[in-house]
């Protein structure tokens, strides 16, 4: 298995759009795909995950959960929401753990990492754009067979540009507007600007 040390992306991290990411969020936004559906395996909430975030960047400017995504050998991965999936004690928190924990749970009898819910989603957080990129997201791709998601994000340019096999590089969210984008540079100087102080 591998890990993704987040200490480890710092070097890749100078220059690029940072959000401020919401962990307590990334929990609840893996229990509503868990109770949309349940025993989701990781593959395909990593994927739920990018593509949400992806679009709702492109459409309203901000990604959903501001997470870090590294290219990895099944595409690309928002490193914190696979950490706690996961329960990876390097690198989550014992009081976010606790929180997933409560929340979710994890079943391993078949060999994949699956999430189900133990609790009711926790809307709080999230805004109706946010609700609305997700279940697109979801009606997409958490029923999508894997090889067929495999190969679709694996035609993803960005992707293919920073995928180094066997690591976890970092994919920038000014990599994620497509390169024909009118006003392009504008749109990457404003999301590099306001990327901090944006609130997830």
């Amino acid at each position: 298995m591998i890990l993704i040390d987040i200490s480890l992306l710092a070097a890749h991290l100078i220059g690029m759009a940072e959000f401020r990411i919401n962990q307590n969020k990334v929990v609840e936004a893996l229990v509503y795909l868990a109770s949309k559906r349940p025993r989701i395996d990781v593959f395909h909430v990593a994927k739920v995950l990018f593509y949400a975030d992806l679009n709702h960047l492109l459409k309203y400017g901000r990604p959903i959960l501001g997470d870090t995504y590294v290219a990895m050998d099944d595409g690309p991965v928002p490193s914190f929401a696979l950490n706690v999936a996961k329960r990876n004690r390097r690198f989550v928190s014992d009081e976010i753990l606790r929180i997933a924990d409560d929340k979710l749970s994890v079943d391993e009898s078949d060999g994949y990492v699956r999430l189900m819910a133990r609790a009711t989603f926790d809307d709080s957080s999230f805004s109706r754009t946010d609700i609305e990129c997700l279940d697109e997201s979801i009606i997409a791709y958490a029923d999508m067979p894997f090889m067929k998601l495999w190969q679709l994000i694996h035609k993803w340019q960005p992707y293919k540009d920073h995928y180094i096999s066997g690591t976890s590089t970092p994919i920038p969210y000014e990599d994620f507007i497509p390169k024909d984008t009118k006003d392009r540079e504008k749109i990457i100087e404003q999301l590099n600007e306001h990327a901090p102080a944006t609130e997830l």
